[in-house]
């Protein structure tokens, strides 16, 4: 590996842990569906397409039984799309279900988690109400229906809350009378993006909601680049702003604010050495004893091919945590591979333009 390069492959373990896991060792955790489409979306942005393949199945039993699901909270159905898309599964026969279920989470709050009396609303209940509608227009606008009157619901929801999330700072919080966070940025961006997005889809005439006119904005998100990114000021920085507060800027199209080299080589530096005694032993714990991997025969194989092509077995990101995690990884690589990334739906472009 030449220095400043991505160890792909040691970073497919952290997903191919997560995959087997959740299916094959049958240990269901909290927020399943979360963990998996963030081990697919890193698997399908490092083009494992055949490790993605041979879970095809797996997958897609879990994206029908998600959607069959009248009352999944809209940060998991959020997940459970985003898997519909990397794996381009239709669900066209539910697409009007699960198009009226999130246009019924839209309140005159925002968009709550789901119909249940003890449900909240913040700014990733936002994002993910958005992110919902807009992919499932993408791909069935042809098919379900939406009214102009409910357009036009949503878009005043949508334009509501994100007003009332702006900080006196010039930033944006999470909720109403929030303090200023790296989170607001994104999640506050993205339902101003897909709306706009969703009044094209559905020819509505309705006003845009201005998205690029914010000097202040945009003065608070390179305020947040020190060597990586702050989610506040003063505080230590974190992989996941990467994603938070630099996806915002590529979606306001400002990525050129902020030092791209700079931010490269320290998320580089971030990738998480394993010690090969250690990476063996886990390569051997996860892989079945006939698969291949790349042009490896066998696990030891596979722990000796890393370090001979790399020097090193780097898998997964880490700044201050104990061990690398899922989302702080994918935050990282999407960072590294922005110019390949929707960051408005945490996908890559060819997914998305694929999807419809």
């Amino acid at each position: 590996m030449n220095k400043g390069e991505i160890c792909r492959h040691g970073h497919a373990v952290l997903a191919i842990k997560t995959l087997q896991k959740q299916f094959d060792d049958t240990k269901i955790e909290n927020e399943r569906t979360k963990a998996v489409f963030l081990a697919v979306a890193i698997l399908d942005l490092l083009d494992f397409q055949d490790i993605i393949q041979k879970y095809k199945d797996k997958l897609e039993k879990l994206i029908m039984r998600s959607i069959n699901n009248a009352e999944e909270p809209i940060q998991s159905l959020q997940c459970v799309l985003q898997l519909a898309v990397l794996l381009n599964y239709d669900f066209s026969q539910t697409a009007q279900q699960l198009l009226d279920y999130t246009l019924s989470l839209f309140t005159q709050d925002g968009v709550i988690e789901c119909h249940n009396p003890q449900t909240y609303t913040d700014a990733r209940n936002m994002s993910s109400g958005t992110i919902c509608v807009y992919l499932i227009l993408k791909k069935y606008q042809n098919i379900v229906k939406i009214s102009q009157d409910e357009v036009k619901r949503i878009h005043g929801i949508t334009q509501n809350f994100i007003a009332s999330c702006r900080t006196f700072s010039g930033a944006f919080a999470m909720s109403e009378s929030g303090e200023e966070h790296g989170g607001g940025f994104l999640l506050n961006i993205i339902p101003m993006h897909l709306m706009n997005k969703t009044l094209e889809l559905t020819g509505s005439q309705i006003n845009q909601i201005t998205i690029s006119d914010m000097p202040d904005v945009l003065f608070k998100m390179v305020q947040r680049q020190q060597l990586l990114f702050q989610g506040r000021p003063n505080k230590p920085e974190c992989l996941c702003y990467c994603l938070w507060v630099f996806g915002a800027a590529v979606i306001l199209g400002k990525e050129q604010l902020f030092n791209l080299q700079v931010m490269k080589s320290q998320l580089l530096s971030c990738q998480f050495k394993m010690k090969p005694s250690a990476a063996e032993e886990l390569i051997i714990k996860m892989t079945p004893a006939k698969d291949k991997f790349e042009d490896c025969n066998g696990k030891l194989e596979w722990a000796s091919y890393l370090m001979k092509n790399y020097g090193k077995i780097l898998c997964g990101f880490i700044l201050a945590e104990e061990k690398p995690d899922l989302l702080h990884s994918y935050a990282a690589l999407c960072a590294l591979k922005w110019e390949q990334m929707d960051f408005s739906v945490f996908m890559p472009k060819r997914a998305v333009d694929r999807w419809e």
